[in-house]
């Protein structure tokens, strides 16, 4: 199973459900609003692409990196029994504060939108250690030029001497202003 948050016009949505109904599985898109461009809709498989309008940045009162807690419990259920997570909405850093938590072992998560900034990969990067992740292919994506990075799930949590090493980063990239 594939979450994907950001469903937007809907191209990625697309090829990535086909990719998921050939191989026997299903693709969850979430967004607010069916946002898709009417060339995507007339392609699009019901059978193996499932749309969700929820509101995924639900959270209680405030949210930070390592203690954030997600109110969303059907975009929690989808993330607990995905395989694959592709973060590519709005308020990339709060959604994975709210559910890097969920994913399975062994899952890959992906954050689109990544740039050659130190700053901006701690954003991610902090998080994702702390709960069990080890970062996959990133000199060959930063070789490549691409703005996807990918994490692997390989524990519910980082071990004690890692958990000495992580800081909790900001809540928000300094460039985009915070969240409360």
């Amino acid at each position: 199973m594939f979450a994907e948050f950001g469903t937007a016009g809907g191209l990625t949505s697309i090829y990535v459900g086909i990719a998921m109904g050939m191989r026997g599985g299903r693709l969850y898109t979430f967004d607010i609003l069916d946002t898709r461009k009417p060339e995507a809709k007339v392609v699009w498989n019901d059978t193996w692409m499932v749309r969700m309008y929820e509101d995924i940045l639900e959270a209680a009162d405030t949210c930070r990196a390592f203690s954030c807690e997600a109110t969303n419990m059907k975009v929690a259920d989808v993330i607990r029994q995905s395989d694959f997570w592709l973060v590519d909405n709005g308020i990339k850093d709060k959604e994975v504060f709210l559910y890097a938590k969920y994913l399975k072992i062994g899952g890959l998560a992906f954050v689109h939108d990544m740039y050659s900034d130190p700053e901006q990969y701690d954003l991610f990067d902090q998080p994702f250690r702390y709960y069990g992740y080890e970062a996959v292919y990133l000199d060959f994506a930063v070789a490549m030029g691409s703005h996807l990075r990918a994490w692997r799930r390989v524990r519910e949590r980082a071990s004690q001497e890692e958990m000495m090493t992580l800081n909790e980063p900001r809540q928000t990239h300094p460039a985009r202003g915070g969240y409360a």
